[in-house]
């Protein structure tokens, strides 16, 4: 008479379940911060179930591990890891932030307002993002010292109170660098974490 395979128990596919659907919502949820695409945060997600998937079926080679319990076992163990390499991610590293922040926004030159068009986005020196700006209604020289000096300060509460408040949250120094439509610089505005 043969013996029925081990089946495993409530705990046990409960703990992985759970652990499965924590490690997916990790997954998709840091694609979604670092790209903002909503097809690669799906993927981060999926990829976290095909792991110990995969995983699982390559242990399935040996003999031992060929019933339902051990399977699940390894499933288990697998999203252990998982969900402990999540919390020392690359991408909370600052480097990766920095990448994923130009990336997102280099789209190419673009209006923003009537008088302003977003040209590109440079990285570094080190930890640092220069934004280069066009105002395209005005000369270098039609805004005064005096001028620009009054306009900074406004300029840099834009700065912090949109997208770039966040990258400069996340440790990333940020500067708008702004150019007549004649393309003479006309002044900077920076901000550091």
């Amino acid at each position: 008479m043969e013996e029925d395979p081990p089946r495993p128990g409530l705990l046990l596919l409960a703990g992985t379940t759970i652990l499965v659907l924590l490690n997916m919502w990790l997954g998709f949820a840091r694609e979604m911060r670092a790209s903002g695409n909503i097809s690669a945060a799906i993927g981060g997600g999926v990829v976290q179930l095909i792991i110990p998937v995969l995983v699982a079926l390559l242990f399935s080679i040996g003999k031992r591990f060929r019933n339902e319990r051990a399977r699940t076992k390894v499933v288990l163990w697998s999203s252990v890891l998982l969900t402990l390499s999540a919390f020392g991610s690359p991408n909370s590293d600052p480097e990766s932030k920095l990448a994923a922040a130009v990336q997102k926004m280099n789209s190419g030159p673009r209006m923003i307002d009537a008088i302003t068009r977003f040209d590109r986005v440079t990285q570094g020196p080190g930890m640092r993002i220069t934004v280069y700006e066009t105002l395209v209604t005005l000369n270098a020289a039609e805004i005064s010292k005096q001028k620009w000096q009054s306009a900074v300060p406004k300029l840099r509460q834009q700065m912090l109170t949109g997208p770039s408040g966040k990258m400069i949250t996340d440790g990333i120094a940020v500067t708008y660098r702004y150019f007549g439509k004649d393309g003479v610089l006309i002044g900077d505005v920076s901000s550091n974490p």
